[in-house]
């Protein structure tokens, strides 16, 4: 099974996502069982087709935490973002998802309402991180900063900044460069000139 699961996740990279689930369907033939990473690579390829459905139903043939997130991902990756967010609220509620792995999931959602264009609820999710004590998780906030600093909405971008450092969060290159792209993006080089000398010096 495990040079079965390699060939799959070839496949996946090479976007044959048909090939597959076709092979996935031939492995009892074959008199090979699929494992919890079969299962995942499997989703993700179902995913990728836009058969949600398809993952959903199997996704209830296994408990591996890993093709939960996969199918979370998916989800993100479909424009079904607040579907993954309930999801992940009624798995917290059975205790199902925690710690690294609830921060994964909530990182994935952050990156689906940033891929939507929908900042605002972005930035909801990282409040919502941070009540289950996860946070201010730099990828996350980078998401969200760069997003705003794409939309040319500096003053948010600043302002969400300013209170992800005042909660703790490290200040790192891909969160900084955004700032002083977008300060030059919008010719206010003295502005990105300071910006550059404070983050330096902090």
């Amino acid at each position: 099974i495990k040079a079965c699961n390699f060939l799959m996740n070839r496949l996946i990279e090479f976007r044959k996502n048909d090939m597959v689930v076709a092979l996935f369907r031939q492995l009892k033939q074959l008199g090979l069982s699929a494992n919890e990473y079969t299962y995942t690579i499997v989703i993700k390829a179902l995913c990728r087709k836009g058969d949600l459905e398809g993952a959903a139903k199997l996704l209830g043939e296994t408990s591996s935490l890993f093709a939960l997130t996969t199918f979370i991902e998916g989800l993100c990756g479909n424009q079904r973002t607040e579907d993954a967010v309930a999801l992940i609220e009624e798995l917290m509620k059975v205790k199902a998802l925690a710690g690294d792995d609830l921060g994964t999931a909530y990182s994935m959602v952050v990156r689906g309402f940033c891929d939507e264009m929908n900042v605002e609820a972005a930035e909801e999710v990282i409040f919502k991180m941070e009540e289950t004590g996860i946070g201010p998780d730099v990828y996350a906030c980078s998401l969200v900063i760069g997003r705003h600093c794409k939309n040319k909405n500096l003053a948010k971008a600043l302002g969400f900044f300013d209170k992800m450092l005042e909660k703790g969060l490290r200040i790192n290159c891909v969160i900084v460069s955004s700032i002083l792209q977008c300060c030059c993006e919008m010719e206010m080089y003295l502005e990105a000139l300071e910006k550059f000398e404070e983050y330096r010096d902090g």
